[in-house]
């Protein structure tokens, strides 16, 4: 995935990306597609469509398909550790490992936010030195959780009755689907989800 620093750059920007919408957006935007493009063209048409629909709407329009796709979309839920454990005990110890692993980093959270939000582990990975630690947290835990996240989901049938059912943006779901074309090919095999907890320092067992 590009060189090193090169990747460490993109991982922050993906960050900011799929963090709540800032008035920096659309150079953040502009800054990785031109990194994406020079690696990978699919991710990066992927991530064109956002570049171009970012363009064509205003800050108030962004915050608002943000919080459609990610507060009231499950299937887009940005926490990490919710997508492969939902609200479990072993969720609960996949958080106490991230903090632990955060802070062999002096990486810190900002403010209240959970530490399995995708953006905090993004930026964490972007300054992670250790190799093991970041192909664990990207083949355990990254990668699966952006498989469910990209996924397609029918309408359900209430949803289908709706005369006016929920209707949420593509746009955050194609960034997603370009952060995990970038991911996969710079990883090895995903290990088996069961050992999650373990690798990274909770219990998945319980």
């Amino acid at each position: 995935m590009i060189d090193d620093a090169g990747r460490r750059r993109v991982l922050h920007l993906f960050a900011d990306i799929l963090d709540y919408p800032t008035q920096g957006l659309g150079e953040q935007v502009d800054e990785c597609m031109v990194l994406v493009s020079a690696r990978n063209p699919e991710a990066a048409e992927r991530l064109g469509r956002f570049q171009e629909y970012v363009g064509e709407n205003t800050s108030g329009q962004m915050e608002e398909v943000y919080s459609t796709t990610f507060d009231l979309d499950p299937v887009c839920h940005p926490y990490v550790g919710y997508h492969i454990f939902g609200e479990t005990y072993q969720r609960s110890a996949f958080l106490v490992g991230l903090k632990e692993q955060y802070r062999t980093c002096d990486f810190e959270v900002d403010g209240t936010e959970l530490p399995d939000r995708i953006s905090a582990v993004l930026r964490f990975l972007s300054i992670s030195q250790d190799a093991e630690q970041y192909d664990v947290i990207v083949n355990e835990a990254m990668l699966p959780a952006l498989a469910k996240m990209t996924r397609d989901v029918e309408p359900t049938e209430e949803e289908i009755e709706d005369e006016q059912p929920l209707t949420v943006e593509p746009v955050y779901k194609d960034t997603l689907h370009a952060l995990r074309m970038l991911l996969e090919p710079a990883t090895v095999p995903m290990i088996a989800q069961q050992g999650v907890g373990d690798s990274i320092g909770g219990a998945s067992d319980a």
